[in-house]
């Protein structure tokens, strides 16, 4: 029984279980970055070199073995016997990916690889092969994480989502068209596909494909397996013409395009031609507004927006409404670039499923759902609003919310000025029928942040915006605030780093304050405001236990910890965040309080690898207090990997227990309501849950805001 490694972009791994299981390949089992699978025999693995339309490579395992030095991988490539692989004069390449190990240069590992096997060769038979960075015969791919070593043979030579000749990267997605038609559940053979724009060839192809029933693996000049000793050419020429024998090109064109531009038309006939599939398409140059709609139910695909970044957005809006006037009913798919939310343009209609993908240093996010021409559109993330139009008087039945308002403001007014609180949140959902939270910020002038939790899909739209305009108007009238000091967010769960995302530029900083500290808040540049106001008394414990100790803020955000350690006499602090923006915005925190100084250091790192270096370094600082408020699930492109705060608290807690001088202290937090410690993994650790007490008197109303624990370790 071998096993076989299916990679994909990370983000996919389900969706190409899925499509393997479809295949018949049951057992499948996601992981990052790919799927795993024991196959019996090489029939699996050309059914999925041949009909996958998700999987990159094909990685069948040769050994497992333990690699403490270059030598012992040496020693454990030349036990195997590579004549059953590779023919006396063939060609080799060797790749290798090392992850948290002390084995130095992957270059140098994979030219021992590739020594252990010259050398096999030559002690036989006093020759040996060559190499081939190009097409060689065999292709390796030598994995290790810390000490676990996995050599496998890459059967997909350069990988089967290769871009076809003539056809630019930037118009190549590597399988992402497959994934997203997938996700949005297109039947090609009773539904028509729409696609609003000729831009994204590998999309087009993949439509193409699905609507004749194409093998995509067909569609190859070269899979890696066929130089392979190992291969057997009769299995898989009888599979490839089955799959010939299974194609059913339809009566008529499925698929649509509709593009504006020549160029953009011409190129992705082009792609199509040279596949052989440019009749499978049905082809219009024009506006959208002047093509017929296809009779029947549907899909529509929205590709990236190739427009010039000042006319992105205002695109979007007119295609969004041409969706609602002309596609009701039908099902919607978009394919956005990443920082096209940093650009502030991307399709606001509601989705019922979304997906983040990375493929390389890219970032995608797949998204779906279905068009009603009876609701308007809807944001689905937070947005910037400093200016915003509501009624003059909110309507008669808001009175029980302006009730609520003025009781919550008279109590909580109170306890503010006692404790020398300048911001707090003032409501939390306390009605459910008006599902917002409302903090207040006492600046130079006073701020209200309304944040506008997302509404039951069942809910009627109307409904919803009606309650949301009320809101407004209470707002504005019991706190007696202007339009433009009410800022509204539309808040749903975030994915990735989606909570750290820019999203305008105003550059409008403005001043708090917290025990007696000066802080900055952004009101409308970013989805937080710089402040997270649930770990006020956190932050307030943090400053009273600093004095005389070395202090670390991990995953720090804007510093405030920081500070609040600083100000409470700590001897030196360290702060470490990803971002570089917030890093430059907790020096502005410091210094805003005179704080600055060369016992306050900045790094720009990923905590978590940050975190295992130092560990692993015993001449690393080491620190009396620790704060640690990682968020729950983060997957940055700067990233290594991706963040999971519940699959990874016990390898950050870990680590950072390893950095307490004797007698220190971890303060570990966060906000994933179902987080579960892990205290049997944890053991030999006093872990104190402190959640009770370090929720603030103004969030006593939401319990689980977030959980904090105290965490010492045993002198």
């Amino acid at each position: 029984m071998d096993s076989l490694f299916v990679t994909c972009p990370q983000g996919l791994e389900q969706s190409l279980v899925r499509e393997l299981q479809g295949l018949g390949l049951a057992g499948a089992r996601g992981t990052r970055g790919g799927v795993q699978i024991d196959c019996d025999g090489l029939e699996p693995v050309y059914r999925i070199a041949l009909k996958s339309r998700l999987a990159h490579r094909l990685l069948l395992r040769l050994t497992r073995f333990e690699a403490d030095d270059p030598e012992a991988v040496y020693r454990a490539v030349g036990v195997i016997d590579w004549s059953d692989h590779l023919a006396l004069d063939g060609s080799l390449l060797v790749e290798a990916k090392l992850r948290d190990t002390r084995l130095g240069n992957p270059h140098f590992v994979a030219l021992r690889v590739k020594d252990a096997i010259v050398d096999q060769f030559r002690e036989r038979s006093g020759q040996r092969p060559s190499v081939d960075t190009r097409q060689p015969d065999l292709r390796l791919n030598l994995f290790v994480h810390r000490r676990q070593a996995e050599l496998s043979l890459d059967l997909s030579g350069g990988g089967l989502r290769r871009a076809p000749v003539g056809v630019e990267a930037a118009r190549w997605r590597g399988g992402l068209g497959a994934a997203l038609l997938q996700l949005v559940q297109w039947r090609p053979t009773v539904q028509s596909l729409v696609v609003l724009g000729a831009g994204d060839v590998d999309l087009l192809l993949a439509a193409a494909q699905l609507s004749a029933d194409v093998a995509p693996g067909l569609q190859l000049n070269d899979v890696g397996f066929e130089r392979w000793l190992g291969h057997v050419p009769a299995l898989w020429q009888r599979l490839c013409e089955q799959a010939r024998a299974d194609m059913r090109p339809p009566d008529m064109p499925r698929v649509h395009v509709w593009e504006e531009r020549r160029d953009t038309l011409e190129a992705a006939r082009r792609a199509c031609r040279a596949a052989g599939i440019e009749n499978l398409i049905d082809w219009q140059l024009g506006s959208a507004e002047r093509h017929g709609v296809p009779d029947g139910e549907g899909c529509v695909v929205l590709p990236p927006s190739d427009a010039p970044g000042h006319q992105r957005a205002t695109r979007m809006r007119h295609v969004e409404a041409l969706l609602q006037r002309r596609f009701a009913g039908w099902r919607v798919a978009s394919l956005a670039l990443g920082q096209e939310r940093e650009r502030g343009a991307r399709w606001q209609w509601r989705a019922e499923q979304e997906l983040t993908v990375r493929r390389g240093q890219g970032r995608f996010e797949l998204a779906v759902g279905a068009i009603d021409a009876r609701s308007p559109v809807v944001a689905t993330r937070d947005e910037p609003a400093p200016v915003i139009a509501f009624p003059d008087a909110p309507g008669e039945a808001a009175a029980p919310l302006i009730n609520r308002l003025q009781k919550n403001q008279r109590h909580l007014g109170r306890w503010a000025r006692r404790q020398g609180v300048s911001c707090y949140r003032l409501y939390d959902a306390d009605l459910p029928e008006y599902a917002a939270a409302i903090d207040l910020y006492q600046c130079e002038e006073p701020w209200a942040v309304v944040q506008e939790y997302a509404a039951p899909a069942q809910l009627d739209p109307e409904r919803v915006a009606q309650r949301l305009q009320d809101i407004l108007a209470c707002v504005a009238q019991v706190l007696e605030l202007p339009a433009e000091r009410i800022v509204l967010k539309r808040r749903q769960r975030q994915k990735g780093s989606a909570q750290y995302e820019k999203l305008d530029r105003q550059g409008q900083f403005h001043q708090v304050q917290e025990s007696g500290l000066k802080l900055l808040v952004n009101f409308t540049d970013y989805l937080d405001t710089g402040l997270f106001l649930d770990h006020r008394t956190t932050r307030e414990e943090l400053g009273r236990k600093a004095a005389g100790r070395h202090v670390l803020n991990l995953f720090a955000y804007t510093g405030a910890a920081t500070v609040h350690m600083a100000a409470g006499g700590a001897r030196s602090s360290t702060t470490v965040d990803l971002s570089k923006t917030y890093l430059d915005w907790a020096r502005r925190n410091l210094m805003l309080n005179q704080l600055a100084g060369e016992a306050h250091r900045f790094i720009q790192a990923d905590c978590l690898v940050w975190l295992d270096a130092q560990a692993a370094d015993p001449a690393s600082k080491r620190y009396g207090l620790i704060f640690m408020d990682p968020p729950t699930f983060s997957s940055s492109k700067r990233m290594e990997g991706v963040l999971d705060v519940q699959r990874d608290h016990v390898r950050l807690i870990r680590a950072a227990t390893t950095l307490l001088r004797p007698g220190g202290e971890l303060y570990f937090s966060n906000n994933f309501r179902r987080f579960q410690m892990d205290t049997e993994a944890l053991s030999g650790l006093a872990i104190e849950d402190i959640s009770a007490r370090s929720i603030p008197e103004d969030f006593r109303r939401n319990p689980r805001i977030h959980q904090c624990y105290l965490i010492r370790r045993p002198d």
